[in-house]
């Protein structure tokens, strides 16, 4: 009789053993186990190869910001003044977002255009979601 398992017992069945399986090699797994691993590791192959897919997608089709987004980068800017912190703390704050690290500290360096501490800085084109956001929460900063 032949036991079936789920896509999620094989996942996680390859998580449990890549480790062994990287130190040790694939023959170092008890008999009839290498298939299951081996199993588990297209799965998730496979899912890498799809969020990949989806992001790249995203990039493609523009992937625009919200306005809780642009918030939360106005806010960091603020208080950081370093578009990469901001960077850094966007990704932390939004995992799941398919914006990539360089884009928000992009719409970040957006900021420095309009901001009235760095009058100097106006290299950046502003989108207008951002000067908005910009402006309202911080009007006395930042001028549109």
């Amino acid at each position: 009789m032949t036991a079936t398992y789920t896509d999620a017992q094989l996942i996680n069945f390859y998580h449990a053993q890549r480790a062994r399986v990287e130190g040790f090699g694939i023959s170092n797994l008890q008999v009839g186990t290498p298939r299951l691993y081996k199993l588990g590791r297209k799965l998730v192959e496979a899912q890498a190869a799809v969020k990949l897919a989806e992001e790249k997608a995203a990039r493609r089709r523009g992937n625009p910001y919200l306005r809780p987004e642009v918030e939360f980068i106005v806010q960091g800017y603020v208080r950081t003044n370093n578009p990469s912190i901001v960077a850094d703390e966007f990704k932390a704050a939004f995992p799941e977002s398919l914006h990539s690290r360089e884009s928000v500290r992009s719409c970040a360096g957006q900021l420095r255009s309009l901001d009235s501490l760095c009058p100097d800085d106006t290299g950046w084109t502003v989108k207008s979601l951002i000067a908005e956001v910009a402006s309202e929460l911080y009007p006395e900063r930042f001028a549109a």
